[in-house]
């Protein structure tokens, strides 16, 4: 069976406990887990917090709470633990990780 195949920019559905939200999405394949913008996260209820974790990025070192999302992509659904980050000054409210993007291929153009 052939590997689904996800743009580097993706529509996605990001499903929490009270709603969901339909975005772009920025596949990462370094990234190990998917981040979401804090707004998103509390607009579908994402959650519970299962912990904290510090993150290394461009702009130093953050600690980020991790949250129970479902992630929508292509026409799968997986359930992840994401953190939370501020990410309205980057250009996608979610960037999909590892975790979401496993077994899948991630077309440039």
């Amino acid at each position: 069976m052939a590997a689904d195949t996800v743009s580097f920019k993706e529509d996605v559905t990001i499903i929490g406990m009270r709603d969901e939200a339909e975005v772009t999405a920025k596949s990462d394949t370094g990234a190990k887990r998917t981040s979401i913008d804090m707004e998103i996260a509390g607009a579908v209820g994402a959650g519970p917090i299962t912990g904290t974790r510090t993150f290394r990025s461009s702009t130093g070192k953050s600690v980020r709470p991790l949250v129970e999302i479902e992630v929508r992509v292509l026409d799968e659904t997986r359930a992840v633990t994401a953190s939370v980050a501020d990410r309205s000054s980057m250009s996608t409210a979610v960037l999909l990780g590892r975790d979401v993007l496993s077994g899948m291929k991630v077309q440039l153009e």
